[in-house]
This record gives C-alpha cells, structure tokens and sequence, in this order.
C-alpha cells in the first residue's frame, strides 16, 4: 500500500514561449540571409572557416557550394593585392565593421573582379565571427575605365587637329 505520494510540478510555460520565439527568430534570419541577393557570408576571422555562405556568395564565387566551405578563406586566397586581406582584416577587428571596403580579386577565369566589402564583427562565441557581404561592381569599373579611354582618344583628337573647331548644342 502506498501511503504518502510527493509531487513537484514546475511551470514551462515560459521557457516553452521563449524556446519558440527563438525558434521564429532563427527562422527568420535564415530565410533572410539565405534568400537575399547580396552575396553574403559569416566566418571566423582566425581560422577563415566559413559557417555560413548563401547563395549569392556561391554565385559570386563561380563555384559549389561543398568546395567553397571545404577552403579557407586563407586557402582560397585570390586577392591581387594579398597584402589587401591582412590589413582590411586587421581594420575589421580595431573598428568592429567595414563599409564600401573596395578590394580586388580573381574569378575562377583569372578576370580581376572589383568588390566592395561591408563587415561586422559578431558579439558570438570567441567573438571571431563576422558576416561579410559583398556588392560587385566590376561592371561599373569597366565602364568608367572605358569612358576614360574615350574621353582620352577624343581629346588626343582634338588637340591634334591643325583647324579649330567646336561643338555647338
């Protein structure tokens, strides 16, 4: 016979509502930085691993995404100007962020690429962590590169022309 019965009974209900909340806000976040078209990525500043990279980013990279996380952003170093990388690194961890960093690269073709680099530093873990996003703007240093070629021909023309002329609107 059972003669004394002793229960304890704890209320979750928060500790439910708060594991779901997280669970929404993780939702969310990854919905966001995976969907988004800006190239993006979160690695760890020491050792280069990339924890995250979405698909903008394996875009971007001209690659898969299996052997983009298989390198380290040390390993995989496709910088022109190598020294770049140390010293843009170094400005992250004294200024916690970066924004409009240009930089230069190579793409698998070994077609110099123009970047501009936004990062922060991320409160997580050892505190080595940082999203990076990338805007790619290749296209419009060419074109300005081209203009100024041009503006150079016509102006070489012009000066050399022995008769006088001009331009009326």
């Amino acid at each position: 016979n059972v003669s004394h019965i002793a229960g304890l009974t704890q209320d979750i209900t928060e500790q439910r509502q708060a594991e779901q909340r997280l669970r929404e806000s993780e939702e969310k976040f990854t919905k966001a930085f995976q969907s988004h078209p800006t190239p993006m990525q979160i690695l760890n500043i020491q050792t280069g691993e990339r924890l995250e990279i979405n698909a903008s980013c394996v875009r971007l990279y001209e690659s898969d995404r299996a052997s983009i996380e298989s390198k380290t952003l040390y390993e995989r170093n496709r910088w022109v100007h190598p020294e770049q990388q140390q010293s843009s690194i170094g400005e992250l961890l004294e200024r916690r962020t970066l924004t409009n960093y240009p930089i230069e690269v190579y793409n698998n073709a070994g077609e110099v690429m123009h970047l501009l680099v936004s990062a922060a530093m991320l409160d997580l873990g050892d505190g080595n962590l940082a999203v990076l996003s990338y805007i790619n703007v290749t296209e419009q240093r060419q074109a300005e590169m081209a203009l100024r070629e041009s503006e150079a021909r016509w102006r070489t023309l012009i000066n050399t022309l022995p008769d006088p002329i001009w331009l009326k609107d």
